[in-house]
């Protein structure tokens, strides 16, 4: 079939259709000035390592206990002492409460001598327990089960209130006990101790590099 066929473009139409065209053509000129304005910069590596206490120094720099955040303990708002695991091997302490003898504020055998329970009292208060942040159950009254200070990289005593970290406390401070972690540098280490009353003691620590660590003790 042959012929001539046409069509009647309105004005509006028209100026529509133009306005398209010409703004399809100015998009594609200024894709292609980006593309050659486009810079490549040389990749940056950016690396970094970050401060940790050493167990085996007297004197610790940071505890988590306080903000429940790695802050050095000189930008720390709070009266905080912290028991290392050399001080625990120094004073020759086998748990918890022999390990705070030394701490001012602090009255960790107030029930005597007893290896069976920990019964600390900071500023006239008990004291809650705590081990890496989750609370230890209370068995009689106040007391809580010994912990075997051998398990542990250090003892963080916190003092004064802690109800909006730690919800419901003592107001006299808490007791964080804080789980030996692994180490950049392998460490193994076994021990036996006798004594007294029968007393048989062995312990290990076998850790693997930057993954878990083998802690046990048993009487």
């Amino acid at each position: 079939m042959q012929g001539k066929f046409g069509f009647k473009l309105k004005p509006l139409s028209a100026a529509l259709l133009m306005t398209l065209i010409a703004g399809q053509t100015q998009a594609a000129e200024q894709n292609q000035t980006s593309a050659a304005a486009t810079t490549v910069l040389p990749s940056v590596t950016v690396s970094s390592t970050a401060d940790s206490d050493d167990s085996t120094n007297f004197v610790a720099k940071k505890a988590s206990g306080a903000t429940k955040s790695d802050r050095p303990l000189i930008e720390t708002s709070q009266s905080v002492s912290v028991v290392t695991q050399a001080q625990i091997a120094a004073q020759g302490a086998q748990n918890v409460s022999q390990a705070l003898r030394y701490l001012g504020g602090v009255q960790s055998e107030a029930g005597g001598a007893d290896t069976r329970f920990d019964t600390i009292i900071i500023r006239g208060f008990n004291a809650d327990e705590y081990l890496d942040g989750l609370r230890l159950p209370t068995v009689t009254y106040w007391s809580r089960p010994n912990y075997d200070a051998y398990l542990l990289d250090k003892i963080e005593v916190i003092k004064g209130p802690n109800s909006v970290l730690y919800g419901q406390a003592s107001p006299g401070g808490v007791v964080n006990l804080v789980s030996k972690r692994p180490t950049a540098d392998p460490l193994h280490e076994i021990y036996v101790t006798t004594g007294n009353n029968n007393l048989t003691e062995g312990g290990w620590t076998c850790p693997a590099r930057w993954t878990t660590i083998s802690t046990g003790s048993g009487v």
